[in-house]
């Protein structure tokens, strides 16, 4: 997201635990998001975000979906937009921790 090294960026581990504050992105960081929404691109992450306890929009993305119940339904909802000027959505999905089971039918 920063073009940094973690070590550099401040965030070393995952941000989680008591120490999640001092454990977070800057928001002063430059970050891919707010490189594209000064090149005019409307920008949106859906669902993980380990870089901050503050949240993708305190980053320079300008939407958010990270409700577990419905995030794909706000994903689908932007991706469906007619979108006047160039988008980038940064789409983590949690899916990518569990395991795929194929349907037998």
């Amino acid at each position: 997201m920063t073009g940094l090294y973690p070590h550099v960026s401040g965030v070393k581990q995952l941000i989680q635990g008591p120490e999640a504050e001092q454990l977070s992105l800057d928001p002063s960081i430059w970050t891919l998001a707010r490189g594209l929404k000064e090149m005019g691109y409307e920008t949106a992450a859906s669902r993980k975000w380990h870089l901050s306890t503050a949240g993708p929009t305190a980053h320079d993305f300008e939407q958010a979906f990270e409700d577990r119940s419905n995030y794909l339904t706000q994903t689908v909802d932007f991706l469906s937009q007619d979108h006047t000027q160039p988008w980038f959505l940064y789409f983590c999905p949690t899916h990518t921790h569990r395991a795929f089971k194929r349907n037998p039918q």
